[in-house]
């Protein structure tokens, strides 16, 4: 339960990550088209799964 809407009590507060499914080369293409700066990194991250300002191990 995540707590009752205008309640004067507090509830339990937390953060659910979830994965939704979309077709990652239609969304590079919109970014190609929009001209978007930095395409090839944005392209690689959506592609791999990575964020290119992430600490490399």
């Amino acid at each position: 339960m995540h707590g009752n809407y205008q309640s004067k009590q507090e509830g339990p507060f937390s953060i659910e990550i979830v994965r939704i499914p979309y077709d990652i080369e239609r969304e590079i293409h919109q970014a190609e088209i929009m001209g978007m700066p930095n395409v090839a990194a944005y392209a690689l991250e959506l592609r791999e799964a990575r964020y290119r300002g992430a600490p490399t191990k």
